[in-house]
């Protein structure tokens, strides 16, 4: 394809139709929630299950769209965003798949499920959470990174359109990996932005594999190591070599760490002679890189 054609192709008025197009490299227009959507159908998303809010709710309307080209996939409204999370954690548990998008005070609907499964293992589960600083669509202004902190989940921040797409790929990449539910996070401000975004593959095969249940390794011990004090402690690499050998498949904080510590996503920019580093994430990069 030319360059002219991608321009070209960049100003055309979105079409509902490009979330589900199946040409990698095509560049086209979307909002944040059409990118997350398109994001998780190129990893090949199976279910999504949210509850409506402030700035995300058209990312099901998008992924609901594309469930008409793709009959595998399950999109849900669900009760709330409780429910919404246990349905995708089923999902995932069952080896598909699975996204599960809420405003920030969404978060902490699920806490009670989001801390069980954190050391249960799970499989290819996201939450993509949007945080709404200065609270102008919705009831305070949370910040959802001390509650991923606290439960010892991983974040993901794009700071533009296609990072928000590629992000959303990659952290069903890092969730199957680790075997943990990764964050996705998004503010109020880049979820009604709009910016041209390339399309990348989508993952057809990974949609259409079978459902089957990951045995959970902890259910292998004796009482109480399976309890979840036992598994905390796991977590964290406080156990004995050979009930390390018994749960070797759920994940660990090191692991966890590690993963995130070295991805690609984390860009060093250095300018010769600088006496001054800066760090910036997510929406404060865009407006820093402008001021300097």
């Amino acid at each position: 394809m030319t360059q002219e054609k991608y321009v070209q192709r960049t100003f055309m008025k979105y079409s509902s139709d490009d979330i589900a197009l199946d040409r990698a490299g095509e560049m086209v227009l979307l909002s944040c929630n059409e990118a997350l959507a398109r994001g998780a159908i190129e990893a090949g998303v199976r279910v999504a299950a949210s509850y409506p809010g402030s700035p995300l709710p058209y990312v099901m309307d998008n992924l609901a769209i594309a469930a008409s080209a793709y009959p595998e996939m399950h999109v849900e409204w669900s009760t709330n965003e409780k429910t919404a999370y246990e349905v995708t954690l089923g999902a995932s548990m069952a080896g598909v798949r699975a996204l599960c998008p809420m405003k920030n005070v969404g978060m902490n609907w699920i806490m009670d499920p989001l801390a069980s499964s954190q050391l249960n293992g799970t499989s290819g589960l996201v939450i993509v959470v949007a945080d709404d600083p200065g609270a102008e669509t919705t009831q305070n202004e949370q910040d959802t990174r001390y509650l991923a902190m606290f439960t010892e989940i991983p974040v993901l921040e794009p700071s533009t359109m296609q990072e928000v797409k590629d992000f959303t790929a990659e952290a069903f990449e890092l969730s199957e990996r680790l075997m943990i539910p990764v964050v996705l996070r998004v503010m109020e401000r880049l979820g009604y932005g709009r910016e041209p975004v390339v399309l990348g593959p989508i993952k057809h095969e990974v949609r259409k594999r079978e459902a089957r249940y990951v045995w959970n390794t902890a259910w292998n011990l004796p009482w109480p190591e399976r309890a979840a004090a036992a598994r905390h402690k796991r977590f964290h690499g406080e156990v004995s070599r050979d009930i390390e050998e018994m749960v070797g498949s759920l994940p660990r904080a090191d692991a966890v760490e590690k993963a995130v510590d070295e991805h690609s996503f984390n860009v060093l920019q250095m300018s010769k002679g600088a006496r001054l580093g800066i760090i910036a994430a997510a929406m404060t990069y865009p407006p820093l890189v402008e001021a300097l």
